[in-house]
């Protein structure tokens, strides 16, 4: 339970961070080149999103892996990283920015053997 707590502090307080540096456009001004973006051309980085960067940011973004069954392979970063790849690309997002990804704890009362989840800010192109 401490563990699910901390978690629960550290991504909202990332996101809520996150969120109050990035300046929000107010009318015109930045557009997005919005496009058909396959999951396989979204780049994860590890480095926060910057709102000076060439990037706009479209969404806060997640993917989750779950080892539902116990013959079932162990949930794993990389299924969590697919899965966040394809919520950004129903965005047009082209990266995803301050990506992080946690290894969940379970208990008793868990659907998952094993989980993972992964989170972070889809961007595309400012044009």
């Amino acid at each position: 339970m401490f563990y699910r707590t901390l978690l629960a502090t550290a991504c909202c307080g990332t996101l809520l961070m996150g969120c109050s540096s990035v300046q929000w456009p107010m009318g015109s001004g930045d557009t997005v080149e919005t496009t058909d973006v396959s999951t396989t051309e979204v780049e994860l980085r590890t480095q926060p999103f910057s709102s000076s960067s060439a990037f706009k940011l479209l969404s806060v973004v997640t993917g989750d892996s779950c080892q539902l069954g116990f013959e079932e392979p162990a949930a794993s970063a990389s299924d969590a990283q697919h899965a966040l790849r394809e919520d950004a690309a129903r965005f047009g997002a082209t990266h995803v920015f301050g990506l992080q990804c946690f290894n969940l704890p379970t208990d008793a009362s868990s659907r998952c053997y094993t989980s993972v989840s992964c989170f972070g800010q889809a961007a595309a192109p400012k044009r």
